[in-house]
């Protein structure tokens, strides 16, 4: 009789569904490198660059700086190419994009370049960040 008057058990919490959290950082990756990357460059901004890389480090933030302040203009297109690569845990990925680059030093004529990159990121408590570009 007593245990017909004990409360149920309690429920076991909702497992996170994997595919939506995957889904939702494949996003966030693709919004990172294909548009906030090469805006921070529109801009010609080197603190909207330190911001998705927080650590790029001072030497780096400092040649960033000075190319900005160089340049008229700067016109950027990343384009990832092939499949996202997230680790297992979710915490790191690493993305292979091509990227255009028209740069055009003040009172010069534009640059134009065309290379390949490899964006590694990691997953902060603020979304997704650079952690390093080669």
């Amino acid at each position: 009789m007593e245990a017909l008057n004990q409360p149920p058990p309690a429920a076991a919490p909702p497992k996170p569904d994997l595919a939506a959290i995957r889904a939702a950082d494949i996003a966030a990756i693709r919004t990172l490198v294909e548009q906030s990357y090469p805006q921070a460059f529109a801009q010609r901004s080197a603190d909207a660059l330190g911001r998705i890389w927080p650590e790029m480090g001072s030497q780096r933030h400092g040649k960033y700086k000075a190319a900005f302040d160089g340049a008229s203009s700067i016109q950027m297109q990343v384009q990832i190419q092939g499949a996202i690569e997230v680790s297992a845990d979710g915490s790191t990925a690493s993305v292979n994009a091509a990227v255009a680059e028209q740069y055009t030093p003040k009172g010069d004529k534009p640059h134009t370049s065309n290379d390949q990159a490899v964006f590694q990121l990691q997953k902060s408590g603020q979304g997704w960040v650079i952690k390093e570009v080669r």
